[in-house]
């Protein structure tokens, strides 16, 4: 008898994975009038189910693979990025990186961290996705605000759960 739940987390890694390539290949549109760079939504889907077959064929049959294929994946990345590189001159990583994310995502949610998973993709496309806005905001932002910026987070993450234990955000 089928059994959908033996198929679901193939299906949830590929739906994350076409998520974020969907925005990759949005990008790559607007900004590089479709130059031939690595990551759209067939190679992000891909990219998901991979790292989701890789850990379920780690934990189900082969010891080490998913070892040897995030190792893989990587070594791919840098070739993709030296390539671009050297034929387009793009200095930015944003794209590997996602790559190397999208298939983590993959392993979480063979992992049974589907709320999980959804959460980081989501995370990830919305950071993907403000990239202009955060660029302008990175040249609005002047040293004196970056000087704020860090007081407030080292009295909020570490002064003050020293003195108030309610603030303490994981320590058991």
């Amino acid at each position: 008898m089928f059994k959908f739940e033996l198929i679901q987390p193939f299906i949830v890694s590929i739906v994350l994975g076409a998520l974020l390539g969907f925005e990759r290949a949005f990008a790559k549109k607007v900004d590089q009038g479709g130059n031939e760079t690595l990551g759209g939504i067939r190679t992000f889907a891909l990219i998901s189910l991979l790292g989701c077959l890789a850990s379920f064929l780690e934990s189900n049959y082969f010891k080490g693979i998913l070892s040897i294929i995030i190792i893989s994946v990587i070594i791919l990345t840098a070739v993709q990025y030296y390539i671009s590189f050297n034929k387009y001159e793009e200095r930015g990583i944003t794209t590997e990186v996602s790559i190397i994310i999208c298939f983590i995502i993959g392993v979480m949610v063979q992992k049974k961290l589907i709320i999980q998973a959804t959460f980081v993709t989501i995370l990830v496309v919305v950071v993907l996705y403000l990239r202009e806005y955060i660029s302008r905001l990175n040249k609005k932002v002047e040293s004196e605000d970056i000087r704020a910026i860090i007081k407030f987070a080292i009295i909020t993450f570490v002064i003050l759960p020293l003195f108030d234990p309610k603030f303490a955000l994981y320590i058991k």
